[in-house]
């Protein structure tokens, strides 16, 4: 199972056949567009206040997707259906007048969906656009210290043995910088599938940023399958 998360910086008509070169199986795509008329909600499901600018979650290869009812604007509840099926909690942060900071509006995600999230089947992953990489890291941090009493870790930091704020890579080059680097895309999956975890890689920021493609570099996370029922 390949998880990719790419904020794909609302050029995913553009995009979308550099995305399938990944070779994801579920891609959660923030900052995307929704479905092309006539495309199966099967494969592509999107929320977002007008068609331009969405969150949107494909599948590809055989996995198929059921679209829950969700509970806020910039969150997708998502059956997937595949071999290793799981529920997908996709979510991308925005700020508006008079709305919460981007850390507090992931910590109202966990809250809305704690059960969800402590199931031990489900996967929260999206944009948060928060990081311990900004001044006050203390915010992150709480809400990933949540996720971790909710059985729920960081791919990436448990996969290259890092705390959050020692990333190698940025996900985020703010201003399409590559002196401002932040680690913000993130995959966080049940505790217990963390020996499953075979590899997880950030994009390049030639290949993607400097290459025009988007100020975010997509994840990518494999696992290998999960235990037969």
């Amino acid at each position: 199972m390949r998880l990719v998360v790419w904020n794909c910086c609302q050029r995913v008509r553009d995009n979308l056949p550099l995305l399938e070169t990944l070779g994801p199986d579920v891609a959660v795509v923030p900052e995307s567009s929704a479905p092309a008329p006539g495309a199966d909600p099967a494969t592509h499901v999107a929320q977002g206040p007008k068609p331009s600018k969405c969150l949107s979650v494909l599948s590809y290869g055989g996995t198929t997707l059921e679209a829950l009812a969700p509970r806020a604007l910039w969150v997708l509840l998502v059956l997937v259906r595949s071999d290793d099926p799981f529920l997908l909690v996709a979510v991308w942060t925005v700020r508006r007048p008079g709305e919460p900071t981007y850390a507090k509006q992931i910590s109202l995600v966990i809250n809305a969906y704690e059960a969800e999230l402590a199931s031990g089947s489900a996967v929260l992953a999206g944009d948060f656009n928060c990081s311990a990489n900004t001044a006050d890291l203390r915010p992150h941090l709480r809400n990933v210290d949540r996720l971790a009493e909710l059985g729920l870790r960081s791919a990436y930091h448990q996969h290259h043995a890092c705390a959050p704020g020692e990333e190698a890579v940025g996900t985020l080059y703010w201003r399409w910088k590559a002196t401002s680097p932040f680690h913000c895309d993130l995959v966080f999956i049940p505790e217990a599938w963390t020996p499953r975890l075979r590899t997880v890689e950030v994009g390049s920021f030639e290949d993607w940023v400097q290459a025009g493609r988007s100020d975010h570099c997509p994840v990518m996370v494999d696992l290998s399958p999960g235990p037969s029922p």
